[in-house]
């Protein structure tokens, strides 16, 4: 009776924790700006010509965009649809973020109750429910949130895969889809995958690698997605963040004390006493590494079958014949990298050969090396943390190099951060009376620094209030007035709302439309700059007027 009682409670609590979710990641999205990044999402009708990103209405554009974008296009692929059947409001658009982040809340609770129990799981789910920086992309129509959402949910597959006492195809077949649309997301998923397959490895080593098989052979089948990402790769500001100041944020439960981070804003809203975070963060990691001596373990029953040597073969001959056949076209677009892009045709190859070792000898040697190693590497405990610290570590690793640090890519990682943070919690709790009275004390004060976090990516309009601004130019333009913008990113979220206004936006030969009108607004963002032609097309006119929306400004420009 107690146990169905416990459980009962446990699952109260989890419910009331999806629908708090919920109502977090949907609150204020109707309402809100719309963002630069979210203006990348395809089927927005812009006006044609000088809009950046450029409208995308059919899947052809859509595809051939997202091609030489800096970002998988799997998001791009499935989001026109999506926008096409349901519409481009900006609720609809950031539904499907909302979604995938309380689906996310879901798999943190069955990962943290795998790791730790119940308590564990529930307490990882509560983090992870007010972590402001995981509010902040389940708020916005970007490609992060989904990313989040299935490198969590493929973990929760790949443990049940390997726990359950008979094969299950669909479960290998969600494992295996869901990693590969994770891999064509988002070019952090890589690392995580990577550390997805060493653990399995691990876990699997002293009774024959099987899983770990289907994975490299997926790795294979997704080599052309790193031919994609050498053809995009360029240098871009948010990939500049500082080491130290991204890990702290990092380690400070998710970027908690810092949610909007990936802003831009140079004064951004933090909460105060980030390092008492870390403090904390690091005791919660400490307790859940503690417990690794009971964690429960990942016994792989063998029930899995090992994929045939030739559909590894397959894989190999018909991802190098695709790279060889991209690599041509993608030269000529960037001649410094053609060395780089011929290396590429080499991976599926070097897939092969490692995919035959582990099959092979490769194998026995790891299952030789698992027999003397410790036996809680093969636990979720071992997975979190390695989930939560090997990506992180390959990206700080690679950050060295060239700079490919961003806030917005951790995201992808922290979820397993504060997984672990869940298990601590629960071990501290289950360690007598004052642990169980600092464990509910420290979940209190952690709902002070939610509410905190969440008031500021609620409040943050971003660094540029395009829709106020748009608004407010709507109700002082006369009926004859033009508009005057550039071909630039940090305007083109105006045309979403100006899409009623296209016929009044001029985006090229300023001077002809000078001559055609009295009354011209210019548009300009700050630290952005204007096209050499523009201002001089208004030479002579007279300023009259100025309107401001945070680093926006809108000048009315009147023929004398």
């Amino acid at each position: 009776m107690d146990s169905a009682r416990t459980n009962g409670s446990i699952a109260v609590a989890l419910v009331a924790l999806l629908a708090i979710g919920l109502w977090l990641r949907l609150d204020g999205n109707a309402e809100r700006t719309i963002s630069h990044i979210e203006s990348y999402a395809p089927g927005i009708a812009y006006p044609a010509g000088f809009s950046d990103p450029p409208a995308r209405l059919d899947q052809r554009a859509n595809l051939l965009w997202a091609i030489n974008d800096v970002h998988g296009p799997f998001w791009y692929l499935w989001m026109l649809p999506y926008a096409q059947l349901f519409g481009t409001d900006l609720a609809t658009l950031r539904l499907p973020a909302a979604l995938c982040g309380v689906a996310t809340i879901l798999g943190v609770f069955l990962l943290g109750k795998r790791a730790g129990g119940a308590w564990a799981g529930l307490a990882a789910a509560a983090l992870l429910t007010g972590a402001g920086h995981q509010v902040y992309w389940s708020q916005r129509a970007r490609f992060y949130a989904s990313a989040i959402c299935l490198a969590v949910w493929t973990t929760v597959w790949l443990l049940d895969l390997l726990d359950r006492k008979s094969f299950s195809p669909g479960r290998l077949a969600a494992l295996l889809a869901g990693s590969f649309a994770g891999l064509a997301t988002l070019y952090y998923y890589w690392p995580l995958f990577l550390a997805q397959l060493l653990w399995t490895a691990l876990a699997e080593a002293k009774r024959g690698l099987r899983l770990t098989l289907w994975l490299a052979v997926l790795g294979l089948a997704a080599s052309p997605l790193l031919t994609l990402a050498v053809y995009q790769a360029r240098p871009a500001p948010y990939l500049a963040y500082p080491t130290a100041e991204t890990l702290a944020g990092y380690f400070s439960f998710g970027f908690l004390y810092d949610p909007a981070i990936d802003d831009g804003v140079i004064e951004r809203g933090q909460v105060g006493g980030r390092e008492l975070g870390l403090a904390v963060g690091a005791v919660l990691l400490a307790l859940a590494l503690a417990s690794r001596g009971s964690a429960p373990r990942v016994e792989p029953s063998g029930a899995i079958p090992a994929p045939p040597l030739w559909l590894a073969a397959l894989a190999t001959a018909s991802c190098t014949l695709l790279i060889l056949a991209s690599v041509g076209p993608a030269a000529e677009a960037f001649p410094h990298k053609t060395r780089l892009l011929w290396a590429t045709a080499a991976f599926p190859a070097l897939g092969l050969a490692a995919f035959a070792a582990l099959a092979g000898r490769g194998g026995e040697l790891l299952r030789r090396i698992a027999k003397t190693g410790p036996t809680w590497l093969g636990s979720p405990v071992a997975a979190l943390f390695m989930l939560a610290l090997g990506p992180l570590a390959m990206v700080t690793a690679v950050h060295e190099i060239t700079p490919f640090f961003a806030p917005r890519g951790m995201a992808l990682f922290s979820p397993f951060l504060l997984a672990l943070c869940g298990v601590g919690l629960a071990r501290l709790a289950r360690s007598g009376g004052a642990g169980a009275l600092a464990a509910a004390g420290l979940l209190v004060a952690m709902v002070g620094v939610q509410a905190a976090s969440i008031r500021i990516v609620h409040s943050e309009p971003g660094a540029f209030d395009y829709r106020r601004m748009a608004l407010e130019v709507r109700e002082h333009m006369g009926p004859e007035d033009r508009i005057f913008v550039g071909p630039h990113w940090s305007v083109t979220p105006l045309f979403y709302y100006w899409r009623n206004e296209a016929d009044r936006l001029v985006g090229d030969h300023w001077a002809q439309a000078a001559g055609q009108t009295r009354r011209v607004w210019l548009v300009e963002a700050e630290r952005q700059p204007l096209p050499a032609d523009m201002l001089p097309a208004l030479a002579g006119w007279r300023q009259s007027e100025q309107l401001s929306a945070r680093a926006l400004h809108a000048k009315l420009f009147e023929r004398p």
